[in-house]
């Protein structure tokens, strides 16, 4: 389903993606968010997928979302960079 739609929309032409989903989240499937990562890899788009295990919908005040903090400010520049390590 993700590859169709990824295909029609065209998704992320040029630009990297960076998807994360909490593990125990009742609200967003982690399917989903796995499923449209794939779709993204398939079609040779950039995508980086973060999974956190132990979160829920809300990750504020966790360790997860201070590493989620972390690990998003570089994308910022990600076009200037040749590896990006996340």
């Amino acid at each position: 389903m993700c590859l169709n739609f990824c295909k029609k929309k065209k998704v992320a032409s040029s630009s990297p993606i960076m998807l994360w989903t909490s593990l125990k989240d009742n609200n967003v499937s982690p399917a989903q968010t796995r499923s449209y990562f794939l779709g993204l890899k398939r079609l040779g788009k950039g995508a980086v997928l973060l999974e956190y295990p132990l979160e829920g919908h809300s990750m504020i005040g966790s360790e997860s979302s201070r590493d989620l903090n972390v690990r998003t400010w570089p994308v910022a520049s990600i076009h200037d960079s040749k590896a990006v390590d996340f």
